[in-house]
């Protein structure tokens, strides 16, 4: 009986070389996924790159609007790290319905890689006329004296008065003194700033130890603009004043009177004889800046019966005077007067001064109206309430 012997080492041989080809296969897909990994590493981190280099970008920009609001320039190709970015500023000019908000857009590359960028950037805006009497370092209510509030708004003083909301502030000291009426909160940043007689009252909150309320001072460059529209004088109108336009003194005689128009006017003093008016054409809107002081005599007025809204008088001096008998419906910003007011005076709307002094059966009526006036900040300052990745 003969023997097969079968020879498997052929058998063997293709099968070694088939394994070594599943490795050689295995061992190049694993170094191709090896490098392409390592592309999407390299293209993520120049991806990740690129977005910090159009932030950096974008922040420089958001720095520069607030040195300069009238900023447009932009950004072209500026070099930063291991890139370079550019940067756009969209405006009301180039796009319709922006007013006051830009768009900041910042694109950068870093290797091939780009990242695009987009802001918000608005205007910080202020309500100055928050408070019937805010003195930044005093107020004195004195001698049958009162705050109350009404709605200009709404109504007549008569159809909408309320003994709420004549709210008096300052970041230092309040005196409410001699059968004094407070129709509203008492509030001082100093923990021991009230002081309120046993003949005295107050109808809300009396509060100390309140956060400061900053008084900025209106910038200069905001007057010297106000000198340069000035309407005065093609915008009065009356008889019985005398004005000069080289000092931008403003008198108004013994029973004379004014009128103004709507518009920016600029004056340093301003000086009301007895008996003597400055009034507002119907529906104007006025808004004067002063680099003196303002001097009522007995039984004056100031926009008398109108809305305290559309007279605003930003001022650089050292006082506002108001004697006996006189009338002012308007709203008073001047972080460095001393608002002085004496004797059966009534006044409509909001005062923030260094120091107020009201006294002798005078009161003064805060305009509810007036917390809806808000300008833009007076330090120019912008924020970014928003930013995407495009």
């Amino acid at each position: 009986m003969s023997k097969r012997v079968t020879n498997n080492r052929g058998v063997a041989l293709l099968a070694v070389l088939a394994l070594m080809g599943m490795l050689s296969l295995v061992a190049i897909m694993a170094v191709d996924r090896a490098n392409t990994d390592i592309d999407l590493t390299f293209n993520q981190l120049h991806q990740e790159s690129a977005f910090y280099v159009a932030e950096a970008g974008l922040n420089r920009a958001f720095r520069q609007l607030n040195d300069d609001n009238e900023w447009r320039t932009g950004y072209s190709n500026e070099s930063f790290g291991n890139g370079a970015y550019w940067v756009l500023i969209i405006d009301s000019n180039s796009q319709a319905g922006l007013d006051d908000t830009l768009i900041v857009r910042a694109t950068a590359t870093v290797h091939g890689s780009t990242s695009n960028l987009e802001a918000i950037v608005v205007p910080n805006y202020t309500n100055p006329f928050s408070f019937a009497l805010f003195g930044d370092s005093t107020v004195s209510v004195i001698n049958q004296t009162c705050t109350d509030s009404y709605n200009s708004d709404s109504g007549s003083y008569i159809e909408t008065s309320t003994d709420t909301s004549g709210d008096v502030g300052s970041n230092g000291t309040i005196f409410v003194d001699n059968v004094a009426t407070i129709g509203g909160d008492v509030v001082s940043a100093l923990d021991t700033g009230i002081t309120i007689s046993w003949t005295s009252s107050v109808s809300g909150d009396t509060i100390t130890g309140a956060d400061p309320r900053e008084v900025e001072i209106v910038p200069q460059e905001e007057f010297d603009w106000a000198e340069t529209v000035n309407n005065a004088p093609s915008g009065f109108s009356g008889a019985n004043f005398d004005y000069d336009p080289d000092t931008h003194e403003l008198q108004v005689s013994q029973w004379g009177s004014l009128t103004l128009s709507s518009g920016v006017y600029y004056f340093s003093d301003i000086y009301l004889e007895n008996a003597a008016s400055i009034d507002l054409v119907e529906g104007a809107s006025v808004v004067i800046y002063m680099t003196g002081d303002i001097n009522l005599e007995n039984i004056t007025s100031i926009n008398n019966g109108g809305s305290p809204a559309d007279l605003v008088i930003y001022s650089q001096g050292d006082s506002f005077t108001l004697s006996n008998d006189t009338k002012f419906y308007g709203s008073f910003y001047g972080p460095d007067a001393i608002f002085y007011v004496e004797n059966n005076t009534d006044l409509y709307g909001s005062v923030v001064a260094d120091a107020i002094v009201i006294e002798n059966q005078a009161c003064f009526h805060y305009d509810r109206d007036l917390r809806d006036f808000s300008r833009r900040s007076y330090d120019g300052s912008m924020s970014m309430p928003g930013w995407k990745e495009l």
